[in-house]
């Protein structure tokens, strides 16, 4: 029950205070997904992606309310590997407060909001107009911005400057 996850003390107990401190604590829970795959925990980078919606986060503190996946021990093994990468404790707590939506979730809207532009976009719309049966399957962030690397025109390294000199 939803209940019992909040009822139990789930805050870390490791005491890290003879760790040495080996980088400087993660700001965000993307940092702690980067932290955990830098360090090759993919079951937590995993669970941390997909299971947690966020309710507060700062240097030595995390709160979260679990998905409805999440390991009962998440909490718990976040805290101990969180001091065991940072050489600090901290203290990981479930909440019952909605949170933010899981980094996944976020991450499938942004996709999702990206192929409503494109679809918006006037040189989408001739292009699909021109070539019946065509369809939008990919949108890479920024390619619609003419300073980003992915935009049409950028010279590859690897092939010829097509530009007389």
């Amino acid at each position: 029950a939803a209940g019992s996850w909040a009822s139990r003390d789930w805050s870390s107990d490791v005491c890290s205070s003879d760790l040495p401190m080996t980088r400087p604590p993660p700001q965000s829970l993307s940092e702690v997904v980067q932290l955990a795959a830098q360090n090759r925990d993919i079951k937590l980078q995993t669970a941390l992606t997909r299971d947690v919606h966020l309710v507060h986060f700062e240097a030595g503190r995390i709160e979260f309310r679990p998905g409805p996946h999440a390991s009962p021990q998440l909490a718990a093994q976040l805290g101990e590997k969180l001091a065991l990468w940072t050489g600090r404790r901290w203290i990981v707590s479930l909440s019952n407060s909605e949170g933010a939506p899981s980094l996944d979730e976020q991450e499938k809207a942004l996709a999702a909001q990206r192929f409503q532009e494109a679809g918006r976009d006037p040189l989408v719309q001739e292009a699909l107009r021109m070539f019946p049966g065509a369809e939008i399957v990919s949108v890479q962030p920024g390619a619609a911005d003419p300073a980003h690397p992915s935009a049409l025109g950028r010279s590859f390294p690897d092939r010829p400057d097509p530009t007389p000199h």
